[in-house]
């Protein structure tokens, strides 16, 4: 076999075994950037989770304000118009009295 022909299929061998090895690099490295896009989609994803968690509690909250002003608009109309009917009572009964008064 001529002497030649082997040393260019060794050459040939060695720049496919350097093409694997420049592409096993890139491989790995691509992997290692994809790990550190998991870990941040991760770590975002979570962040995500706890605001939609933080969220919900003060919707909660502001819909638990909403019922609690709601009551207490409610007990302070009523408040009021037994107030109106309470001081009318008063001013009738006292008118009542004050004329009862006056006709002994």
């Amino acid at each position: 076999m001529d002497p030649t022909v082997l040393q260019k299929l060794n050459e040939k061998v060695s720049v496919l075994k350097q093409n694997r090895d420049e592409l096993n690099s890139v491989i790995l490295k691509e992997r290692s950037d994809l790990s550190v896009m998991e870990a941040e989609i991760n770590k975002l994803r979570s962040e995500y989770e706890y605001k939609i968690s933080l969220l919900k509690d003060k919707e909660r909250s502001l819909q638990e304000y909403n019922v609690m002003i709601g009551e207490t608009e409610n007990a302070y109309s009523k408040l009021i118009d037994n107030s109106t009917k309470l001081l009318n009572a008063i001013d009738q009964e006292s008118a009542k009295l004050k004329d009862k008064l006056e006709h002994r």
